[in-house]
């Protein structure tokens, strides 16, 4: 998908006893009579979905048939739901990691970027949903056109979420729209108790042996470019979840920001640990972007490492399967910043050393 290969990326509640759930940043859900009222906040206005199982006019007829999506994640999501086989069309085949899709990816049609969108093309696989990632307001206008045709667009905003959990929230939004609201209740309780759970015993773990926390900086320079995620970001937060201390911490914003190789020395020269050096997969690769990048502590000592454990190719299930599984990349995240831990076991879902 358009979001597998990253660059720039790196870039709690739950529901009360009236049945309702809301996410201030994100999305509200609420029963109706034969189905569901799901609003997503999008740019500065609400996008209102009236879900009907019975398929009133001027509704969206849940659970759908068939379904287009343009993000890895999405993927995930209805997956999750054992609900792969609804999906008609994706942004891109070789970015696909779900093995059930992968098996019949003959008759999977790829639609390109979403960008540049093709609407006669997704007008002639007759989809009843197609889930974008919606960039801006801009994005979603590309997309008007099918509306005419009964094709209805739902953007899914989890990646502008900040913290893991909240990424994960979105099941609940995929678990109305195919009519499996209980099971993805289930699925987000489950994944919200061990996330929390490795917290608290990280917590203890610190508390008792009284340890330093690592320092860390992430990425590496893209196109002369080093894209710096912002202290409350996702990625800073997983950092921060996990007992490790970012070195841009105290930018504080949600998204990320482009430095020189030289304003990143000057904060990362001496940290301990770099994460996520774009798709590198060797510290060769790393040399290779940029020589000067020896200079760094972390480089030099091998303390470098990337979400590469479970590629497929041109497919990263970092990003397919991790949004639904936070709980794992925050393992991983532990035992790379406190590989003497005694509190969890010494297996690595998502990332690996580089060598």
């Amino acid at each position: 998908m358009s979001r597998a290969i990253v660059f720039l990326s790196l870039i709690f509640f739950f529901f009360s006893c009236d049945r309702k759930q809301w996410n201030e940043q994100s999305f509200y859900i609420k029963p109706s009579s034969d189905g569901y009222v799901l609003v997503i906040n999008y740019q500065a206005r609400k996008l209102v979905y009236n879900l009907s199982r019975l398929g009133r006019e001027g509704c969206v007829r849940i659970p759908p048939r068939r379904v287009i999506v343009f993000s890895s994640t999405h993927i995930g999501f209805i997956s999750k739901l054992t609900e792969q086989n609804t999906i008609i069309g994706v942004a891109n085949i070789k970015y696909i990691c779900c093995d059930s899709l992968l098996k019949r990816k003959e008759s999977l049609v790829s639609l390109g970027d979403e960008f540049v969108v093709d609407n006669e093309k997704i007008i002639s696989l007759r989809p009843d949903i197609v889930f974008i990632s919606g960039y801006g307001e801009d994005q979603l206008k590309k997309f008007e056109d099918l509306h005419k045709f009964g094709i209805t667009v739902i953007p899914i905003m989890e990646y502008t979420e900040n913290t893991a959990l909240n990424r994960a929230k979105w099941i609940l939004v995929f678990g109305v729209i195919f009519d499996k609201f209980s099971l993805s209740q289930k699925v987000f309780k489950q994944i919200e108790i061990e996330y929390n759970n490795l917290q608290k015993k990280l917590a203890n773990y610190l508390l008792i042996n009284r340890l330093d926390s690592p320092s860390v900086f992430v990425n590496i320079p893209f196109r002369g470019v080093w894209y710096v995620p912002g202290g409350n970001s996702y990625i800073a937060n997983l950092i921060k979840h996990a007992g490790g201390s970012y070195v841009f911490q105290d930018y504080k914003n949600n998204v990320s920001f482009p430095l020189s190789f030289e304003q990143v020395y000057e904060r990362a020269k001496n940290a301990n640990i770099l994460l996520n050096p774009n798709t590198a997969e060797t510290l060769a690769d790393i040399y290779s972007i940029d020589k000067r990048l020896k200079m760094f502590k972390a480089v030099r000592e091998g303390k470098v490492f990337n979400f590469i454990k479970q590629k497929k190719q041109n497919c990263y299930n970092f990003w397919e399967k991790g949004v639904l599984e936070p709980h794992l990349i925050l393992s991983d995240l532990i035992n790379i910043f406190y590989p003497k831990n005694t509190i969890i076991s010494h297996h690595f879902y998502y990332y690996q050393k580089l060598k």
